[in-house]
């Protein structure tokens, strides 16, 4: 199947606008595995309910995707539920927090059940020990990592505690980008929202902070994993919502300032490639070469890198493997952006060494088979 027939079926199904005509390059199977593949299996079950009963998939299949789609939104319900009471718990025990990624964008979906949920990150408004002290004062022997500490206070549930939304690997960059969370933490501390299926709001980012934050996520993960079109959905989700001529001037201003520009512009392509968005949406203009490399990437590595074996295979592989996997990785985008491909490998041997005089050794909890099977994250 054409991949221009993969990319017609995702604009069909998130537009109502868009039409499907290639039907005789269709392959359903090969499309069900593309959807599980960028974990947006249950974005494209839209789709498949607009098209006339004579062309839909063959029966079990189409039964497999409900179910499928099913467990999707359960995990969903689930995941809000238990966000409501994470950001309760440390609303009632004094801290204000702002619940990041998956929950909030979802509710910019048609159907924010589609989205495929991974864990929780929920940013607090107080110092890393401060933070720290708490989490572990109700779940002992939890180990600080970079931005957050893990908080398993609800069983079967990632938590994860931020101290800062994300980070950049060139210091220079960084420091740039931690000023622009500081400077803008008051509003994401206020803006309320309330999750589908739930009767109680919690704090979300804004979205003109996530026009920022969920572009600088993306640009983080490109380096440290890998990225799939689920997490180019959400951004381009957020777009959507539009942003007047100030906000976008203002915008571009702060992505040169942080040397996000030509990323941006690289997503941009992709997001106007494969999702068809509209030009007056366009953060800054689509940079087609910067683009093309960025979507066979996206293409070849799946969500989070889970599919990406060209640097060696995933499954089982040793700390030491891992290391030289992601370096060669990370050496491959040194052309397109050098900075933070450069800095990647020195910021993670130094933060190799200072978890192994903290003794921190559960951060070397590599990849699982089921993890494999069927990753998730947010």
């Amino acid at each position: 199947m054409k991949i221009e027939t993969i990319f017609e079926f995702v604009r069909f199904s998130i537009d109502d606008n868009a039409r499907f005509t290639s039907f005789d390059d269709l392959d359903w199977d090969e499309l069900y595995d593309f959807s599980k593949k960028q974990t947006i299996i249950g974005v494209l079950l839209a789709g498949i309910g607009k098209l006339p009963k004579e062309h839909m998939p063959e029966k079990k299949l189409l039964l497999k995707w409900y179910m499928q789609s099913e467990r999707i939104k359960e995990k969903n319900e689930d995941i809000n539920a238990d966000a409501v009471k994470i950001y309760e718990l440390f609303r009632k025990d004094g801290f204000r927090g702002c619940v990041l990624k998956g929950q909030g964008i979802a509710c910019l979906y048609p159907d924010p059940f589609a989205r495929i949920a991974g864990d929780i990150d929920i940013w607090i408004d107080a110092g890393r020990k401060q933070i720290a002290a708490y989490v572990n004062g109700i779940c002992p022997g939890q180990k600080q990592r970079m931005i957050h500490i893990d908080f398993p206070v609800l069983k079967g549930r990632e938590v994860e505690v931020h101290y800062t939304p994300s980070y950049m690997y060139a210091p220079w960059a960084n420091r740039k980008l931690q000023r622009w969370f500081k400077a803008n933490a008051a509003e994401q501390f206020t803006h309320m929202v309330t999750l589908p299926g739930c009767d109680r709001a919690i704090c979300v980012p804004t979205l003109r902070f996530n026009r920022i934050f969920i572009l600088s996520h993306i640009y983080k993960h490109l380096f440290s994993e890998g990225i799939g079109l689920r997490q180019l959905m959400d951004y381009y989700y957020v777009l959507k919502q539009g942003f007047t001529e100030q906000e976008n001037k203002r915008d571009r201003a702060t992505l040169r300032h942080l040397d996000m520009y030509k990323f941006a512009g690289a997503v941009m392509y992709v997001l106007q490639t494969v999702f068809g968005l509209e030009d007056k949406y366009h953060i800054v203009e689509p940079d087609e070469k910067a683009g093309a490399f960025l979507l066979s990437e996206i293409m070849q590595s799946g969500n989070f890198g889970f599919y990406d074996e060209r640097f060696g295979s995933l499954e089982n592989e040793t700390v030491g493997h891992r290391y030289f996997r992601i370096t060669r990785r990370n050496l491959h985008f040194v052309t397109s952006y050098p900075s933070e491909a450069l800095c990647e490998p020195f910021l993670r041997t130094g933060l190799f060494f200072w978890r192994l005089v903290h003794k921190e050794f559960n951060f070397l909890k590599l990849r699982s088979q089921k993890e494999l099977e069927d990753p998730s994250n947010s």
